[in-house]
């Protein structure tokens, strides 16, 4: 008769070293989306109109914790041992409100909904199409942002949002 404990032991063993094969892997590296904006000063004495800035819309591929990037017209690649260390979309709404509160001292500038019994004055709605390194005019590289906006509320607006910015080498 064969001890049940032998199978017990193998089946205990394969796990720990497979737990000690995941633990060994060094930690990804948590990148954020940052900024160097400065808030702009206000009188707190005075009621100000709130804008929402809405969750910020991206193609799926963008909008995932891996860090990805594109090797040819239809192939992306994750960087290794890279990851964000939040949703871009929440990154990229977050810094937008935080800019736009900077920007615009008459407004109360608020990410992602309303809080508290105020309802919005207005509400900022963006769509990122895309968000890609390409040649740029003088024959360098830039990343290209494309998208659009609307603004809803007191306010009514629509625009596209086109920026290459110059990468360096």
């Amino acid at each position: 008769m064969k001890s049940p404990t032998l199978p017990r032991n193998a089946a205990a063993l394969a796990l720990l070293t497979l737990c000690a094969a995941c633990s060994s892997a060094p930690a990804p590296r948590l990148m954020v989306l940052g900024g160097d904006v400065t808030p702009a000063a206000y009188n707190a004495d005075t009621q100000r109109p709130l804008l929402v800035v809405r969750t910020v819309r991206m193609p799926e591929y963008l909008d995932r914790r891996a860090i990805l990037y594109r090797t040819s017209e239809a192939e992306l690649k994750r960087f290794p041992g890279v990851v964000w260390a939040e949703r871009p979309g929440e990154g990229v709404t977050r810094l937008l409100a935080e800019q736009l509160a900077a920007d615009l001292p008459g407004w109360q500038v608020q990410a992602f909904t309303s809080t508290g019994e105020m309802s919005p004055a207005a509400a900022l709605n963006v769509v990122l199409e895309s968000f890609e390194p390409g040649p740029g005019a003088d024959g360098g590289n830039v990343l290209r942002l494309r998208g659009g906006w609307h603004l809803s509320g007191a306010a009514m607006a629509d625009g596209r949002l086109a920026a290459d910015v110059p990468l360096a080498s």
